[in-house]
């Protein structure tokens, strides 16, 4: 990673001050560290190169924020009474990054972690320095307040709607005792929030903020499917670089039986939504029907292309309903 311009300035700042406030011969050994100052960076991009860019203190909530602290250590005597001491950053009160320095070779460096802003709101970025043998601990910790501001959240045609792959349309089903169904769905690989694709917009959001849905409904008394109607269950998980291009659950016969669900006529309706602000806001829905039929008695013909689903590699799915 380049040099900070601004870190470049300060460093040569420090080294002359350094200069005159060496130690003089015949006083006890001590050293003192100091925090000079702590500042924040927007982590840019150049050329494929992950870098610090300008120093600022406002942030749009999911940015990488790089939290920089500059320190000066000095020795008062001798240098075999060096101590190893610890670098602290931590956000509103809780620590974020911790780093020893073991070496006393040179009085002026830098310690950084890189951050992501992950609520809006003004936040307290701390920087503390911690030594055993410290001759003056008032001058071991500074601190900033930076400012992190809400991110647009996506509109409902915004999100990718995701495509069904499983099960097929109209597909039967035998509600067997060892049922497991996939239900399965893509998500197209498009531009999302100025992004190139989910996965790219995602880790620029706080975590657990976008997530994957499967409703399973049943059709109205007059036999059709709306939108509207509240699901008879459903299955979510946080959308990550393992679910942004598709996403899947499975539906058991005994997640059937909790909710006191048997044959019929059933969809599947895949999407994904956004939590933001404290609101929620849903894609477009992808659609499937399907039916769960009783299974087929000893000696009779399968009538309507009748499958059964057997236990498949699952992977971990949430059940919410």
């Amino acid at each position: 990673m380049g040099k900070n311009p601004r870190s470049a300035v300060r460093f040569g700042a420090l080294g002359f001050s350094l200069l005159l406030t060496l130690p003089l011969p015949g006083l006890g050994a001590k050293w003192d560290v100091q925090v000079k100052q702590v500042f924040t960076t927007r982590v840019v991009q150049e050329g494929g190169v992950t870098k610090a860019g300008g120093e600022t203190t406002t942030f749009l909530e999911g940015e990488d924020v790089r939290i920089e602290c500059l320190y000066l250590y000095k020795q008062v005597g001798d240098k075999k009474d060096f101590t190893s001491w610890m670098v602290h950053l931590s956000v509103d009160g809780f620590g974020v990054h911790s780093e020893p320095v073991n070496a006393y070779a040179g009085a002026v460096g830098s310690k950084f972690h890189t951050w992501k802003a992950d609520h809006p709101g003004s936040r307290k970025i701390k920087c503390a320095l911690e030594m055993f043998k410290d001759s003056d601990p008032s001058n071991n910790t500074a601190q900033i307040t930076v400012t992190v501001k809400a991110r647009r959240p996506l509109t409902t045609g915004e999100f990718p709607t995701p495509l069904p792959q499983n099960p097929p349309p109209g597909q039967k089903v035998a509600l067997v005792p060892n049922l497991i169904l996939a239900l399965k769905a893509k998500v197209p690989k498009s531009p999302v929030g100025g992004w190139p694709n989910l996965f790219d917009y995602v880790i620029h959001r706080p975590y657990q903020s976008v997530k994957w849905h499967v409703d399973i409904a049943r059709p109205s008394r007059a036999g059709t499917f709306s939108l509207a109607t509240p699901p008879v269950g459903e299955f979510q998980g946080v959308v990550d670089n393992l679910s942004y291009e598709g996403f899947n659950a499975f539906l058991t016969r005994a997640w059937l039986d909790e909710r006191g669900l048997g044959r019929g006529r059933y969809a599947a309706l895949f999407y994904l939504s956004e939590t933001a602000n404290g609101k929620t806001t849903n894609g477009r829905k992808g659609v499937v029907e399907f039916e769960l039929v009783e299974p087929l008695k000893a000696g009779s013909r399968p009538a309507g292309g009748v499958t059964v689903e057997g236990p498949p590699n699952p992977t971990p799915t949430k059940s919410v309903r």
